[in-house]
C-alpha cells in the first residue's frame, strides 16, 4: 500500500490526516512526531506503520502543540476531488 497522505486543517485550524485505507483495523493507533527529522511514524496497530514525510514546518508546529490527532482513512477515487471516507479514529500524539 502507498504510503501517500495528505494532511488537512479545518476552519479551526485543527489538523486532520488523510491516508489510504488499510485492510487491517487500527488498534490504539499512536503518532509519533519527529520534528528534527520532519518525520513521524503512524502506528495503527502492532503490525502496520505507516512513515510520513512531512516537508512543512507549519504542520509540524501545529502537531507539537496538539495532543490528538484526527486521522481518515479513505478509498481512492477516479476524481482526485472525491474521496470515500471508510475509517476515522484519534490518534495520540508523542514527540
Amino acid at each position: 500500500m502507498e504510503n501517500i497522505f495528505q494532511f488537512i486543517l479545518s476552519e479551526e485550524g485543527e489538523p486532520a490526516l488523510f491516508i489510504y485505507a488499510r485492510d487491517s483495523q487500527p488498534n490504539e493507533p499512536l503518532l509519533q512526531l519527529m520534528p528534527k527529522e520532519h518525520k513521524a511514524k503512524l502506528y495503527r496497530n502492532g503490525q502496520d506503520v505507516v512513515t510520513l514525510n512531512l516537508d512543512d514546518t507549519k504542520i509540524i508546529e501545529n502537531l507539537k502543540n496538539k495532543q490528538k490527532l484526527l486521522v481518515c482513512e479513505v478509498l481512492p477515487a477516479e476524481n482526485a476531488n472525491e474521496v470515500e471516507i471508510v475509517k476515522t479514529y484519534l490518534v495520540d500524539i508523542t514527540i
